[in-house]
């Protein structure tokens, strides 16, 4: 069996607070490069609707820096939606350079660039620090004969056009790229899958629950509603272990044969050309933010993971998703 992992490049810095020390050698006291603050109003951009994956964080965000008065001054989000999030990534260049401007991105900017539906990649704009993780959870209508993961393995090495999945929010998306990388384990020849579009997660929920389309990808935001409805089966979570609360019973690929790790990962960023100062003061206020109570009340209720890296780093594990994703959406014909 062939094992693909996708997930968090397991890279762990130190949570950032200031830059390194300079020290002379009559011993004189550390140099602070971290000297840039905020002057004026911060904008959370956006590049989706709100309501939407990146929405709901990003207000989050917005609640706890100005609850524990994290800065000294104020702070809104606004919602840029269009083109796939080209247009609120071209809004953030529109500042390049200024600090005051962030946006939350998902892995989605790589594969919208990576299938050409977007001009915009992740070396476009200055990563700063990964904020959530969102696994992805593989589900059936309740009156499937699919149970779990190994049954749908079954199948589809029969027949690989024998069963169809749902991709809300487009093909090549992640949450169809999360179907390819398991199918992949199977042996199949992923490009013969059946992959259908919808608009939007909610769609592609519906459609499984009504039996239209047989399996569905989708994060635990989209499902979360539905997990005491009995109007959808939940057969297995992309996720290094179970996931916790409600979630708990449904069993992880790698219980059941399959190697896989793979889920929305949200990062927060910043427009091109911001300076070390600026970078080095986010990377603080964002290792503050991801340590307090809050924050980790929220990972909890919503079933997210978050791990903290800096902003050299969190560049280093886009460079990591990009790899694997254009791996797997070439393997699909997809990759331009």
């Amino acid at each position: 069996m062939s094992i693909i992992k996708i997930g968090w490049k397991t890279v762990f810095s130190v949570l950032a607070g200031v830059s390194s020390a300079i020290t002379s050698m009559t011993g004189a006291q550390p140099v602070h490069a971290a000297d840039w603050k905020p002057t004026k109003n911060i904008e959370i951009v956006v590049p989706f609707s709100a309501g939407g994956g990146n929405d709901i964080p990003a207000r989050i965000v917005q609640k706890i820096l100005t609850d524990r008065k994290m800065l000294d001054v104020t702070i809104t989000t606004v919602n840029k939606p269009g083109g796939g999030g080209a247009v609120g990534m071209n809004y953030l260049n529109q500042h390049a350079g200024d600090g005051h401007y962030l946006s939350i991105i998902s892995n989605s900017i790589l594969t919208s660039y990576i299938i050409g539906s977007s001009p915009v990649n992740y070396t476009d704009i200055k990563p700063i620090a990964p904020l959530i993780t969102e696994y992805v959870i593989f589900a059936v209508s309740p009156t499937s004969s699919i149970r779990n993961f190994r049954d749908l393995a079954a199948i589809i090495k029969k027949d690989p056009t024998s069963l169809s999945f749902a991709v809300g929010g487009g093909l090549g998306n992640p949450n169809h790229a999360a179907i390819a990388a398991a199918l992949k384990t199977t042996g199949m020849d992923i490009k013969k899958m059946k992959a259908v579009a919808f608009g939007g997660g909610n769609e592609a929920v519906t459609a499984v629950m009504g039996g239209h389309v047989e399996v569905l990808a989708a994060g635990t935001t989209v499902l979360a509603p539905q997990i005491q409805s009995g109007k959808i089966r939940f057969i297995a979570v992309a996720a290094p272990k179970r996931l916790s609360g409600e979630f708990s019973t449904i069993p992880t690929l790698k219980e059941q044969g399959t190697d896989l790790v793979f889920g929305f990962y949200r990062y927060i960023v910043g427009p091109k050309g911001l300076t070390k100062e600026q970078t080095a003061f986010w990377d603080r206020v964002f290792a503050e933010l991801m340590s307090a109570p809050e924050w980790k009340a929220e990972l909890e209720k919503n079933n997210w993971e978050s791990n903290y890296m800096n902003s050299a780093d969190t560049e280093k594990d886009l460079k990591f998703q990009y790899a694997n994703l254009r791996t797997i959406l070439g393997d699909l014909g997809m990759a331009k």
